[in-house]
């Protein structure tokens, strides 16, 4: 159980072992550690954070300030779809992260 990251940054390929993925799955897009390099070619790294789910927890705590219509007393329906999409997303890949 090993993860390879494939980056333009680096030429080399950069092996995560299994204890380091941090709960990342295949396709995720990941903030990684590169630690120094040992006798071999081979960078090895770990995951410090799986940048879409970051993104999403952001959206969700600005939601509140971005929504004028409701300090109104106004019902903004996209917002409402915005914010159930957000917590749908944190729940399935909460619960992708308790399977793996």
């Amino acid at each position: 159980g090993q993860g390879i990251i494939n980056t333009d940054d680096i030429p080399e390929t950069v092996v995560v072992t299994q204890r380091n993925l941090n709960r990342a799955l295949n396709g995720d897009t990941v903030k990684v550690y590169l630690y120094a390099r040992r006798k071999s070619d081979i960078f090895e790294g770990e995951v410090l954070g799986i940048l879409l789910f970051g993104a999403a927890f952001a959206l969700w705590l600005i939601v509140p300030f971005w929504d004028r219509k409701t300090a109104r007393g106004e019902q903004n329906k996209l917002i409402t779809y915005i914010g159930i999409f957000v917590i749908m997303f944190i729940i399935v890949l909460t619960i992708l992260g308790w399977v793996a």
